[in-house]
């Protein structure tokens, strides 16, 4: 999982250096204003193409499973892309705010003149970095919940919710502010490409078709408690289930106001759409499970 990121981040970090070596001047005095402004499109950069990322890998993409090692590896790979890409928001935003710091400790010598614009596309860049200011706001806090591991889950599953209508306002974020000139280089093809897989991923998501085309209902036979902590729940499927393997995990709704969860399947296929599941009593909604 960490080779994957380091060599996602390497790539996008590679693109935007080639961008820099090809349509920069020839290096003069190389001054805080402009280490600064490089900083702020890079921490960008990567913040959004790491955000693009975990959307893609949200949707539960079934052909990435063999490649990168499985369901659960994925969600690992969602889950560490989303908090790294949060981290560079947070970085990128402190980049920005430091520019009142710099006036008062080198002065205005050397500031990176400002793009100027008018009319509607200047009214489109204003829009987009107040979107970007509110949705760091709260994909900050997102991540606070996330991490803070006595958050119950129902509450923050509901706010988690959330999070395709924040990437898409930080998708505009970045598309209206990126420099014009990244849209004729490699660069731009790059965050353009990935800002709309990052879009398609959140219409899915909020359209609620993420995994749609592969859910099954199926009926509860049997619900018993074989030990401490331990909930084993068997269940006929219906006939679009394709078959399983011990081992592997299912997402399964059995209220519909909780949502789905990932449980172990623990019961090997045999041909009769009967799966049975290991349930631990891990959190606030699988304590009392078998009760319910």
């Amino acid at each position: 999982m960490k080779t994957l990121l380091v060599t996602f981040l390497a790539l996008v970090t590679a693109v935007w250096g080639w961008d820099l070596a090809v349509t920069s001047s020839p290096p003069g005095v190389v001054t805080p204003w402009l280490l600064r402004q490089q900083a702020l499109t890079l921490s960008g950069l990567l913040s959004i193409a790491l955000m693009s990322l975990a959307m893609m890998l949200a949707t539960r993409p079934a052909w990435l499973e063999r490649p990168l090692g499985g369901m659960d590896r994925i969600y690992r790979l969602h889950k560490w892309a989303g908090i790294l890409a949060v981290g560079l928001a947070a970085t990128h935003w402190l980049i920005e705010m430091s520019d009142d710091i710099l006036k008062a400790v080198v002065g205005r010598a050397g500031r990176v003149p400002e793009d100027r614009y008018a009319g509607f596309l200047e009214v489109l860049r204003k829009l987009g970095e107040d979107m970007g200011e509110w949705a760091i706001y709260a994909v900050l806090a997102m991540l606070v919940l996330t991490l803070w591991k006595r958050f119950p889950y129902r509450p923050w599953r509901w706010l988690h919710q959330a999070m395709p209508v924040l990437y898409l306002m930080l998708a505009l974020h970045a598309a209206l502010l990126a420099p014009v000139g990244y849209w004729g280089q490699p660069v731009g093809a790059m965050l353009a490409v990935l800002i709309a897989a990052g879009s398609v991923a959140s219409v899915a998501s909020l359209a609620g078709r993420i995994g749609r085309r592969r859910q099954v209902a199926g009926t509860i036979e049997s619900v018993r408690e074989p030990g401490p902590g331990i909930t084993e729940v068997t269940c006929r499927l219906g006939e679009g289930w394709r078959g399983h393997r011990a081992g592997q995990f299912a997402f399964v709704t059995f209220d519909r106001v909780e949502g789905a969860h990932p449980f172990t399947i623990a019961s090997a296929d045999r041909g009769d759409r009967r799966i049975s599941f290991a349930i631990k009593a891990l959190g606030d909604y699988t304590h009392g499970l078998a009760g319910r």
